[in-house]
């Protein structure tokens, strides 16, 4: 961003907690926390709680593996036939979470990966499209993670794509409910 690279720090544990923490030049710019019930965000030395949808998306958010929970927490699931994504063929999914959100989600029809999800949703009045393509999958332990993703924003103000390189990920490190607060 600007020329620099970011450091982004994410940590998830079940059921719902979450955190991260983006870091430029050592510095921490900004902070979201969710313990399961509240959460915040801080920029700049200005916190602020999360609420309305933005409260409601981390209550529903399960980390890294949300379609595990489809089948048992209300998400309503219809397919849309197939489409490209890249040069790969893709199953087109649309999702709906129990809060009524609505997403599309692309999976290889050969190794059944998630390629692609895409969403609109509405900030200040204005509304925003954003897309994810998953790629660069290794295996760590048992599950295959996706090491490379690109973000792509188009809100009135313009559009933005963001390429996302994951260096580490590690499954069950010791964590604490704390790092969530």
């Amino acid at each position: 961003m600007q020329g620099q690279k970011l450091a982004v720090t994410i940590k998830n544990m079940a059921p719902n907690l979450s955190s991260m923490e983006i870091s430029m030049g050592g510095q921490t710019a900004m902070k979201q926390a969710y313990n399961g019930k509240t959460g915040y965000t801080m920029q700049m030395g200005q916190k602020a709680e999360l609420s309305g949808d933005d409260l409601t998306e981390k209550k529903e958010d399960k980390g890294y593996g949300n379609q595990l929970y489809y089948a048992t927490d209300g998400t309503k699931i219809e397919s849309a036939g197939t489409a490209k994504v890249g040069t790969a063929d893709a199953f087109k999914l649309n999702i709906t979470s129990p809060s009524g959100k609505k997403k599309t989600e692309y999976y290889d029809t050969k190794s059944g990966l998630l390629l692609k999800d895409e969403r609109t949703i509405t900030k200040g009045g204005a509304e925003i499209s954003q897309s994810t393509e998953y790629s660069n999958y290794k295996k760590v332990g048992d599950v295959l993670f996706p090491f490379t993703l690109t973000q792509s924003v188009t809100s009135p103000q313009g559009s933005q794509e963001f390429s996302v390189v994951i260096k580490d990920i590690k499954v069950n490190p010791p964590l604490k409910a704390e790092d969530f607060n």
